[in-house]
């Protein structure tokens, strides 16, 4: 939020359409999701007038690959794994021989580890081990490795680019800029 404190979204919030295109399950925020039908329509329309082209791989049917995620579950499968780590490591150890040998252990633990691991949700939540996709208004149009450069710039080189973008606009989604086929409700 404005405060810069972590928001989650409310699962009453939360709505799922099936895509027109994939046929799969999509859940965003309720807003997102109706902008987001809106979107395909225009697609739909584009194609059947012959304003797009028909033959791209992402932007002639744009099929969702990413959007919401449950911040909660995937936070509990992050801590497991920190979890199971301090387990595996310390398992062994003849200096755990009671409940506070164990609680001592932990701590010294966490202590090397939260520079680089973050441990309570919130500190998660802010990490690099969160995604935008935990916020219900982001949306992954082609799966594509954000890493790869060459992916983005035949991408943006698509001829039916200009057409997206103006449809983004029009349905009140921005474009990520380093990974341009994802898109957020911009707020």
């Amino acid at each position: 939020n404005e405060d810069l404190d972590v928001v989650v979204p409310k699962q009453e919030a939360l709505k799922t359409i099936v895509s027109t295109v994939t046929r799969r399950n999509v859940t965003l925020m309720n807003f997102v999701t109706d902008a987001f039908a809106d979107f395909e329509r225009t697609f739909e329309r584009a194609r059947n007038s012959g304003k797009i082209k028909q033959n791209d791989p992402y932007l002639s049917f744009p099929q969702v690959y990413n959007s919401y995620q449950n911040p909660k579950n995937l936070y509990e499968n992050y801590f497991s794994l920190i979890m199971r780590e301090f387990e595996n490591t310390f398992r062994d150890n003849k200096k755990i021989i009671s409940p506070q040998d164990y609680f001592n252990q932990f701590l010294s633990y966490i202590e090397k580890l939260t520079p680089t691991f973050p441990i309570t949700y919130t500190a998660w939540h802010r990490s690099r081990f969160s995604s935008i996709f935990t916020s219900g208004l982001a949306i992954d149009l082609a799966g594509l490795a954000i890493d790869n450069d060459e992916l983005k710039e035949n991408f943006i080189n698509s001829e039916n680019f200009n057409f997206y973008k103006n449809s983004c606009v029009r349905h009140g989604f921005s474009i990520v800029k380093n990974s341009p086929w994802v898109i957020v409700a911009d707020l």
